[in-house]
């Protein structure tokens, strides 16, 4: 067994010489820090075998090289600048708590996460509202309602004036014809015959709807006296034979008309004319103060032409009635015959007082009488 007394000598040595070293290093008035001189250079005058001298050199260089390696890695810990308030050249102590802290998501890692959540909170999914739906087709029949005569009443006049209300925009119907609407108030004339009339009148909207409204009227005809004479009685004295005359009653009978319109109210004869040619008949059927209005208007609808026609609109004669109301606005004036044909529309006298019951229809719903018209026109002492 080999002796360890020159090992531990070498040992004692070694501390000594450190020892001496470092209280040089901190003796007071120096105001240079010495560097201790690196063990590995360290020049031993001691005579010394070669194993004793690398076990010294081996018990110097291990603690340093330890402390070295303790040093570099306190420092990268460390890394992070210091703290306000630490002074520069100072080595701060390691925090042990970033240290251990390991689980921490890298920060290349954790930005994404955070810049998707500020993107769901900032700009949230929007779900397109649906289309509106489409509107339904109009499907309700419009209203309709008789006003007068009422259902069932008894008339004593032939020619009867039917009115009532509907849907604003409807048109009215009595069979083939229409009546005059006005902000939804109807009215239409009707002949009637003796006895039982069933009416039915049909109003249409816009869409096609349809309501169909049916009242009886009953036309109470006056009663007509036939007076028979009695028969002539001659007698003659003798043998002479007795001769009885009698008178046969005197019928008169209406021919039928024929065509479209009633023949006992033709068409004047066309051409343009002087509107005064027909003041008598406008005075015949409207009031005094009406009659320059009236003229003015003739001037303007037909320059006095009773067979003046628009094509585009199917207005005709001398106040240019539309053939489509013509029908109830001659009735309505008593241009109608036995056989319920009315008036030509190109018959002036008719044209003028069908003209004035449009008027009056107008007048007794609160409207100016010359609405149909548009507008009066200046024509003698009548004024725009």
């Amino acid at each position: 067994m080999r002796s360890r007394i020159p090992l531990v000598l070498a040992g004692f040595l070694i501390i000594a010489l450190i020892a001496t070293v470092g209280l040089a290093a901190f003796t007071p008035g120096e105001t240079e820090t010495t560097q201790a001189p690196d063990v590995e250079t360290l020049d031993l005058d001691l005579a010394i075998s070669g194993r004793v001298a690398s076990a010294v050199l081996a018990l110097a260089v291990a603690p340093v090289r330890d402390a070295d390696l303790a040093t570099s890695t306190t420092i990268a810990v460390a890394e992070p600048a210091p703290e306000s308030g630490a002074q520069p050249g100072t080595t701060a102590a390691p925090d042990t708590t970033a240290t251990t802290s390991t689980t921490a998501a890298p920060d290349d890692e954790a930005a994404p996460a955070v810049a998707s959540v500020t993107a769901t909170a900032e700009e949230p999914a929007t779900t397109a509202a649906p289309p509106p739906p489409a509107p339904k087709a109009d499907t309700t029949p419009p209203a309709l309602q008789v006003i007068s005569p009422k259902n069932g009443a008894t008339v004593k006049s032939r020619i009867v004036e039917f009115t009532g209300v509907t849907e604003q925009g409807a048109e009215v119907f009595s069979g083939p014809f229409e009546a005059e609407v006005d902000n939804g108030n109807w009215a239409i004339n009707l002949v009637l015959a003796p006895g039982a009339n069933g009416a039915a009148f049909t109003a249409r909207d816009a869409a096609g709807n349809e309501t169909t409204v049916r009242i009886v009227v009953y036309y109470d005809a006056p009663t007509t006296t036939t007076t028979t004479k009695a028969p002539a009685t001659t007698t003659t004295k003798g043998s002479t034979p007795t001769t009885t005359t009698t008178t046969k009653p005197t019928t008169t009978t209406t021919a039928a008309s024929t065509g479209k319109y009633s023949s006992q109210w033709p068409a004047d004869s066309g051409g343009i004319r002087n509107v005064e040619n027909w003041r008598s008949t406008v005075a015949k059927y409207w009031r005094a103060d009406q009659v320059d209005c009236v003229l003015g208007i003739i001037k303007r609808e037909s320059r006095g032409d009773p067979t003046a026609y628009n094509s585009t609109y199917g207005a005709s004669g001398l106040m240019q009635h539309l053939i489509k109301y013509w029908p109830s606005r001659a009735a309505g004036a008593g241009f109608v015959d036995s056989s319920g044909k009315v008036a030509s529309p190109f018959n002036g006298a008719a044209n003028i007082a069908a003209g004035k019951w449009l008027a009056d229809y107008y007048e007794s719903r609160g409207s100016n009488w010359w609405a149909p018209w548009s507008r009066l026109t200046t024509y003698g002492s009548c004024g725009s």
